[in-house]
């Protein structure tokens, strides 16, 4: 199925892999729609990095791997649930800032992502166009998915690991 969105006088097509929807951004750039969230994926020459990992109801690393199979940094631009669900789901530490670390873990507790999920599930009524939580995503292995612990410390004018992109004309 093909999806389109407007983007000033362009359209920027997408595809579906699994459960996520697949924008092509730039040659190099993608946004991962998924549970109502947008992921970012940008591959590089040697490693690709993704920043957030949305709610984490469908395997986010599985979708990566049919665009890439280069090496991992997997960035949190905050703790919030929607941003950082999915670290669950990956091997690779992933970097967030530590004042995020203790909101990451409010965020993940049991108690509110079986709320988080709960709402998303009501809001799914209302939305009943959209696929914000996939139909076989089973609540209690949501709810109760290990709580990440995984981190490494990225701060304000911090620069990740070598990252090089073809320069596009």
């Amino acid at each position: 199925m093909i999806y389109s969105v407007q983007k000033g006088d362009d359209c920027v097509k997408a595809r579906r892999i699994g459960d996520f929807r697949i924008y092509d951004l730039m040659p190099d750039v993608y946004g991962l729609a998924n549970g109502a969230v947008m992921m970012y994926l940008i591959v590089g020459q040697e490693k690709a990095m993704l920043l957030d990992t949305g709610y984490g109801f469908s395997d986010l690393e599985a979708c990566i791997r049919e665009i890439t199979k280069l090496p991992l940094i997997v960035v949190n631009s905050h703790g919030h649930i929607d941003h950082s669900g999915g670290n669950c789901r990956f091997q690779c530490p992933v970097y967030i800032h530590p004042n995020d670390r203790e909101l990451y873990r409010q965020h993940n507790a049991p108690e509110v992502r079986s709320m988080a999920i709960t709402s998303l599930k009501k809001m799914q009524r209302i939305f009943f166009w959209t696929n914000i939580v996939p139909r076989r995503q089973d609540t209690a292995s949501y709810t109760n998915a290990p709580l990440f612990e995984n981190f490494r410390d990225i701060r304000e004018g911090d620069t990740l690991e070598a990252f090089i992109m073809e320069e596009v004309a």
